[in-house]
C-alpha cells in the first residue's frame, strides 16, 4: 500500500530520530566502557557484549558450586574433620622437634630450636600457665571528680 507522501515524510522524521539518539546512546556506551565506538561497529561491539555476558553467567554458575561446596565441607561433618586436621598437624609438627636433650647432636638441636623459632612454639608456655590478665579499673571523668569532692579541699 501506497502511503500519502505526508505520512512518509513523517515516519523518517521519527526513524531518524530515534537514529540519532541510539547513535548518541551508543557513544555514551563508547566513552563508558572505553573504546572507540566510531572505529568499532555497533555488531561487534553487541557481539562481544553477549560473549562476555555468557562468560559471566557462567563464572556465576561456577562460582555458586565452589561456594556451595565449600558450605558443604563446613557442614556438621566438616568442622569436626577440621579439627581433627589441626589436631594431627600440631601433634605432627610437636614431634618433628627434636629433643633438645638428644645424644649430642649439635645440628639436631640448631634445628630443633630454628623449627621452634619458625613456629613460635619456642615462646609458648607449658599448658595450664596461661597469663591471667586482671580486670583494669576504668574510671570515667564523673567517677574522678566525686573522688575529688569526697577528698575535700586541700590546703595549699
Amino acid at each position: 500500500t501506497a502511503l500519502p507522501i505526508s505520512q512518509a515524510e513523517d515516519k523518517f522524521k521519527r526513524l531518524k530520530e530515534k537514529h540519532k539518539r541510539m547513535n548518541d546512546v551508543y557513544l555514551g556506551l563508547g566513552k563508558y566502557f572505553l573504546f572507540d565506538a566510531k572505529a568499532t561497529p555497533f555488531e561487534d561491539f553487541r557481539r562481544s557484549d553477549v560473549v562476555f555476558g555468557q562468560f559471566s553467567e557462567s563464572s556465576k554458575g561456577k562460582s555458586e558450586e565452589t561456594r556451595s561446596g565449600r558450605e558443604a565441607e563446613k557442614g556438621e561433618g566438616g568442622s569436626r574433620t577440621s579439627g581433627e586436621i589441626e589436631k594431627r598437624t600440631k601433634s605432627t609438627r610437636k614431634a618433628t622437634l627434636v629433643d633438645i636433650h638428644g645424644e649430642g647432636d649439635q645440628e639436631g638441636v640448631l634445628d630443633g630450636l630454628l623449627e621452634a623459632l619458625k613456629t613460635g612454639s619456642a615462646f609458648a608456655k607449658a599448658p595450664g600457665q596461661k597469663r591471667r590478665r586482671k580486670p583494669e579499673a576504668r574510671s570515667t571523668p564523673s567517677d574522678r571528680v566525686s573522688r575529688l569532692m569526697a577528698r575535700g579541699p586541700t590546703s595549699g
